[in-house]
């Protein structure tokens, strides 16, 4: 539920995740039969005596379990089938059906919904995903920092995920954050850049005010790459 939450309403994207029972196929149903069936006679002739009943009365009670069970194989067994759904037409979905990202993205979701209290690491996760939804995964991280109180490593290099949350820290400043959305201030985030130095990588920090500014300049370029492309 909390995945399908922030697919829908973080995201904005029309899959969401079902659990449904599934029926036994009819090699899985006889497979049950038959290790009920081999069960059963292994455990009478362990229990072989000569006031056994006669073998007909034996039918009889095998035919009742075999009723029993083929009666399940009709319906459905116990174990849940995990099926992501396009919430728009209620048709199933396979993993390469939705493309590289949102099958990435899932994990992602799931830890950072269902943890708390923890630090996690993530790589890059903005890999195949649209430029709109590495900024909305910037709000499901921002929820499970907040809401959770995890801690997010994230090495990225999305500028896209960088300006929301800039933007998060800018609305809350001006009081101006979307219904739902959590306050987020300079304090609650650390931007890094590590490059390589002389004795080894170097990491500096990017302070941010509460405009939702870099007070520190960019080095080597990064923000800077769209404003050289377009001027």
């Amino acid at each position: 539920e909390r995945v399908n939450r922030l697919l829908k309403e973080v995201l904005h994207v029309d899959y969401e995740f079902q659990i449904a029972n599934r029926s036994l196929s009819p090699e899985e149903a006889f497979a049950v039969i038959d290790r009920k069936l081999t069960e059963h006679f292994v455990a009478r002739g362990q229990e072989q005596d000569p006031d056994d009943p006669d073998p007909q009365s034996m039918v009889d009670e095998l035919s009742e379990e075999i009723s029993e069970l083929l009666e399940t194989a009709a319906t459905s067994n116990n174990s849940g089938l995990l099926r992501l759904v396009d919430s728009r037409s209620g048709t199933p979905l396979t993993a390469k059906d939705v493309g590289m990202g949102i099958s990435q993205v899932v994990p992602i979701l799931v830890a950072t919904s269902a943890l708390s209290a923890k630090t996690i690491c993530m790589e890059q996760p903005e890999l195949h995903l649209h430029p709109a939804l590495q900024a909305n995964l910037a709000d499901a991280m921002i929820d499970s920092a907040l809401s959770r109180t995890n801690t997010l490593v994230i090495e990225t290099h999305s500028e896209h995920l960088i300006l929301r949350l800039l933007r998060r820290v800018r609305e809350t400043t001006r009081g101006k954050l979307p219904e739902g959305k959590l306050p987020l201030r300079p304090a609650d985030i650390a931007v890094l850049y590590v490059k390589a130095g002389e004795e080894g990588s170097e990491v500096r920090e990017l302070r941010v005010n509460d405009q939702g500014r870099f007070i520190d300049n960019w080095p080597n370029g990064f923000f800077e790459e769209r404003f050289n492309e377009e001027f």
